[in-house]
């Protein structure tokens, strides 16, 4: 960076910044740092400038195709636990399906023999 960011910590708050801070103060109802603030008003451009914002992960728009393929990755494991759901379903319904043939078939038969015996009676 070609800045020395120490320095702006001994450089004079320019009236801008005292603005600033009284502005910032009033609009939050809370104390604030004159020195803090006046840094962080003149640094804030240098910073999203930074490597170092650059390779943070909180920086979203650095990080774009990282939190793109974080969302793409989630929603595939969404849908592979989907579908191991609806196959589990799928599972189930096929063997209750053969439960209800075998009942059924069970049942038919047992009115068959019935009506045969029926017959010869």
């Amino acid at each position: 960076m070609s800045k020395d960011i120490k320095a702006y910590a001994a450089k004079e708050i320019t009236p801008t910044m005292v603005a600033f801070h009284a502005w910032l103060q009033e609009q939050t109802g809370l104390e604030l740092d004159l020195r803090s603030v006046a840094l962080a008003g003149s640094l804030r451009n240098d910073f999203q400038a930074s490597d170092w914002w650059k390779n943070d992960p909180r920086n979203y728009k650095a990080n774009v195709e990282a939190n793109r393929a974080a969302k793409a990755a989630a929603k595939a494991e969404a849908a592979r636990a989907a579908a191991k759901k609806a196959q589990e379903r799928v599972a189930k319904a096929e063997a209750d399906a053969k439960k209800a043939i075998a009942a059924a078939k069970a049942k038919a038969d047992k009115l068959a023999e019935a009506a045969k015996e029926d017959k010869a009676a």
